[in-house]
């Protein structure tokens, strides 16, 4: 008789964090490992606990109302995850954009939290914000041409969920 398992598909690590903060923007990863180093470099990060987003996942992260920075590992899986990341968001009422990692580095928790304070514009605080404001809304809602890199799109009602993934 087994235990029945954690279902990481159901979850984002370090939600309650996302929504605590009044940073107009989550840094989204694929690992607890990558949050854990963005807390240290001062920046809020949610995991995906994998590389492939859910439905659920999506609608709670479009619940948040925040710009999502993301940020998958340096590596061709990371990249397809990207895409179909795109495919899954565009048209979902989120504005979104690639935070890459730089190379030289296959993730976030690689860098060290200096490293990724210099990537900020402001650093220890929000990513893409200046006096508690966002510097830039990117895109349209379609793939843009040259890749996913970047979007913007709009859930439809009939398809919103709460964060406990019941519709409303």
């Amino acid at each position: 008789m087994g235990m029945q398992g954690f279902s990481k598909f159901n979850y984002l690590f370090n939600l309650a964090r996302a929504r605590a903060t009044p940073c107009h923007s989550v840094i989204l990863v694929e690992g607890a490992p990558d949050v854990l180093r963005l807390a240290e470099a001062g920046l809020v990060g949610v995991a995906l606990l994998g590389s492939e987003a859910t439905d659920l996942q999506i609608q709670t992260l479009v619940g948040l109302g925040k710009t999502i920075l993301v940020a998958f590992d340096n590596d061709a899986g990371g990249q397809r995850a990207g895409e179909r990341f795109w495919t899954k968001v565009g048209g979902q009422g989120v504005t979104f954009m690639q935070w890459g990692v730089p190379a030289g580095f296959k993730d976030l928790a690689e860098m060290t939290a200096d490293s990724i304070r210099t990537r900020t514009p402001v650093p220890g605080r929000c990513p893409i914000e200046k006096g508690g404001r966002p510097t830039r809304r990117l895109g349209a809602a379609r793939l843009p041409e040259g890749g996913w890199r970047h979007g913007r799109g709009r859930l439809p009602d009939q398809d919103k969920a709460t964060v406990q993934g019941t519709r409303r």
